[in-house]
């Protein structure tokens, strides 16, 4: 069985994808190659990339498990040009044909392209990211393997010659995966209407009840996608389904459930701290399930925890009804483990876990903030201080 290497093409070189898995962890991550440290802002976008309405899960979802592990030769910097690189990875690894580090591949990929909603392919340094890419391309010359480059239309150098290496231009994130001869699930037929007539394996008109059908089976698949991003962990938090599923108050050994709502959004945060014979340390790994204490709020609307050695971090819950709100989670003090933004997005519907730096000794806070349109309203603040 031949296996194929995949590269990410950035202006710092090239950067393989050396491992992707199916894992019960609770958000899907990026780590470097022998590490498990998950990368902050790249695993945040890759968890999104993977589930839900992303191109991973579009493609080649519903997935039974929602997360998956990210293996990746050298950090990326920033831009988003990896997802091109990330989808076909994903597409030979359906195939187990997608090479680890230690295995010599009999073909390389490398690509580049952010994926838009509708699969349409933007990139840009190209021409930089080829210069960065001799060292792989003497490489592949020496052991005779060749290179697929591939990317979108109209952005490679028109003066680009190597024996082994051949360019594939393309329109869209579909159209890669045809070339390499790669199984998925097309959900977007506006870019079917605009491929090029002579690909007659995709019809050029749609009889009524046939676009009825694939409406509605369309329906149905993001509502499935859907529900099961609403499972708000998996088993490294498996007692927050028990908590918000709750009808019985005793189930949460007297605690009340405080819901704070601003217009349609309901807004919980969690204590997150080891069940019995456990640690943070294996919280954080997703080895152990953890136990959460859902806070109450004071009269003067400001959450509080203390300090202490089993308080693992903390998580935000939060429902709504109108999509176009945004949550806010804004730092005040002190940070969380690995973050050093001031401002975080947090999604609905799904685990916004954040975690307490070890040895911590000065005060984390922050403030969570409802953003509609223009207008911003503070629900509510937590601090988390020394006893």
């Amino acid at each position: 069985m031949t296996k194929t290497s995949v590269y990410i093409a950035t202006t710092n070189g090239p950067v393989q994808i050396e491992l992707i898995s199916a894992e019960n962890i609770p958000r899907s991550e990026v780590v470097l190659s022998g590490d498990f440290v998950p990368l902050d802002d790249l695993s945040s976008e890759y968890h999104h990339f993977v589930t839900g309405s992303g191109p991973v899960s579009r493609a080649f979802g519903p997935f039974n498990s929602q997360s998956f592990h990210m293996e990746i030769s050298a950090p990326i910097d920033s831009g988003r040009s990896w997802h091109l690189a990330a989808l076909i990875a994903h597409a030979f690894n359906n195939k187990q044909k997608l090479t680890t580090a230690n295995e010599s591949p009999d073909k390389i990929v490398l690509a580049t392209g952010r994926i838009e909603n509708s699969f349409e392919i933007t990139s840009e340094h190209i021409e930089q990211k080829l210069e960065k890419s001799d060292a792989l391309f003497r490489y592949a010359r020496d052991q005779n393997i060749p290179i697929e480059i591939i990317g979108p239309k109209n952005k490679f150098p028109k003066n680009f010659e190597e024996d082994n290496i051949s360019i594939k231009e393309i329109e869209n994130a579909y159209e890669a995966l045809d070339f390499f001869q790669l199984e998925y699930q097309q959900h977007n037929d506006a870019i079917t209407n605009n491929r090029d007539d002579s690909n007659n394996q995709y019809p050029k008109k749609v009889r009524p009840w046939w676009a009825a059908l694939l409406l509605l089976s369309i329906i149905f698949g993001f509502t499935i996608s859907q529900m099961m991003d609403k499972e708000p962990f998996s088993s490294a938090f498996e007692e927050v389904t028990r908590i918000l599923n709750s009808s019985s108050q005793n189930e949460l050994t007297g605690n009340e459930i405080p819901v704070n709502k601003i217009e349609t959004v309901s807004v919980k945060v969690f204590e997150v701290r080891p069940a019995e014979n456990s640690n943070c340390a294996e919280i954080h790994l997703a080895k152990k399930s953890g136990k959460l204490t859902l806070l109450n709020k004071h009269s003067n609307k400001i959450l509080q925890s203390p300090i202490t050695k089993n308080l693992c971090g903390i998580s935000v819950w939060f429902d709504q009804d109108d999509k176009n709100n945004l949550l806010i989670l804004k730092m005040e003090s002190g940070n969380f483990a690995g973050l050093d933004k001031e401002n975080i997005e947090l999604r609905s519907s799904q685990n916004n876990f954040f975690y307490i730096p070890r040895n911590v000794r000065n005060k984390i806070a922050y403030s969570l903030i409802l953003k509609k349109d223009e207008e911003k309203s503070i629900i509510t603040r937590h601090e988390i201080v020394s006893q």
